[in-house]
């Protein structure tokens, strides 16, 4: 939710402490005045949305011809408007799940969930070259991929933030020579280097849309990346400026640097064909006490190996969960990443009951699948049941 001024507002986070603030007053004996009802008027603003959308990309019309695109919008609310703009663009558009339902016919509307993006991934290997783009109910989660599957997000942010630094350069001497991307403790340290060597300094933040449009802000951030297919931007319009999602400008710009570059694909895949990723594993407990103590042994588990346990960003910002590492220090801006290496991070649901969330990296497929195994075992120990 944003307000007047463009500042995202969340529970801790915004003016007056943004929804903590509406909570206490709900809760409070401060009475409302009484007032007649209002007006209802039906405005829709697609045409400039997507007018923006491509300006904001620097694509115009006709530009992206040649590139073809699967699209699964899951019966997603922003499939039609991006249809229309890749349509506009140029683009080979193979539509799935392109009307908005929402009952969700095929489920859950998530295309990170294991399995969720296969149907898109198969029509791609009758389709060479194409990309395979999902996005989820409400349109700001994304993940591309091609015939060969669908890229962790860090990997995927590379074409983006190389577009956009670019788009950028004309402004580099006002900021010290230095742009910042966000970046959440799930994305893997070998995605983080590759940032770096495109200029980008990576700054560690928790996980949280508000939170972190609110800390972007804060560092005056370019870009911000959440492993869960979460890409947000530093957006201008006219003189005001915000920070925040726009699923259009992140798709374009991917695209553009497909039409640009078109090995990009191969090499994305050899970067992410190196390291081992479990995706977030999910367990549900019968109550919060047991998820703790699952939680507890599972973070005793990573000490007992040695792992460097850490709960806070090098600023002090709570992280609200642990990241557990190994091989790698994550303390440099210059990150160091030896050969055998690990990353975890595990929490607890922020927005669900009983649940315990795990997501591990690994330069080695053998130790990173032994690691899921004993998480998994400690959580079946106390009776976890895996959930999506």
């Amino acid at each position: 939710i944003t307000v007047p001024g463009t500042q995202a507002i969340g529970l801790n986070c915004g003016p007056l402490g943004g929804f903590s603030k509406i909570r206490e007053i709900y809760h409070s004996d401060e009475a409302m005045a009484s007032c007649d009802g209002g007006e209802l008027h039906i405005v829709n603003l697609s045409d400039e949305y997507i007018d923006f959308s491509m300006k904001t990309a620097g694509v115009t019309e006709n530009m992206l011809n040649g590139v073809s695109v699967v699209l699964d919008s899951f019966n997603g609310a922003a499939g039609s408007e991006i249809y229309r703009t890749l349509k506009l663009a140029g683009v080979t558009v193979i539509p799935l799940r392109l009307f908005p339902d929402g009952n969700f016919p095929t489920g859950t509307p998530n295309p990170i969930s294991k399995g969720k993006m296969a149907n898109a991934v198969s029509l791609a290997k009758d389709n060479p070259n194409a990309i395979v783009i999902g996005t989820d109910g409400d349109g700001d989660r994304l993940v591309f991929g091609d015939k060969r599957g669908i890229l962790n997000a860090g990997f995927a942010a590379i074409p983006i933030l190389n577009i956009l630094r670019a788009s950028l350069q004309k402004d580099l001497q006002e900021r010290d020579n230095k742009y910042f991307s966000v970046f959440d403790p799930k994305i893997n340290p070998m995605a983080l280097n590759e940032w770096k060597n495109l200029g980008i300094t990576p700054r560690l933040f928790r996980n949280g849309h508000s939170q972190i449009k609110e800390y972007m802000r804060d560092i005056d951030a370019i870009s911000a990346i959440e492993e869960s297919g979460h890409y947000y931007h530093k957006l201008k319009l006219e003189n005001k400026t915000m920070y925040g999602e726009n699923s259009l400008v992140t798709i374009l710009f991917f695209l553009r640097a497909v039409k640009s570059n078109s090995s990009i694909m191969d090499r994305l895949w050899n970067l992410q064909n190196k390291i081992f990723t479990t995706g977030e594993f999910n367990y549900r407990f019968k109550d919060n006490e047991t998820r703790d103590r699952a939680m507890e042994d599972v973070e005793k588990y990573f000490r007992q190996r040695n792992a460097v346990i850490k709960t806070k960003s090098l600023e002090g910002i709570d992280l609200q969960g642990t990241i557990l590492y190994k091989g790698i220090d994550l303390d440099k801006e210059d990150i160091d990443v030896e050969e055998e290496w690990y990353s975890g991070y595990i929490r607890v649901s922020t927005t669900e009951e009983k649940i315990f969330r795990s997501f591990l990296s690994s330069g080695n497929a053998d130790t990173g699948k032994s690691i899921e195994n004993d998480i998994i075992e400690i959580c079946q120990n106390y009776a976890g049941r895996e959930v999506e």
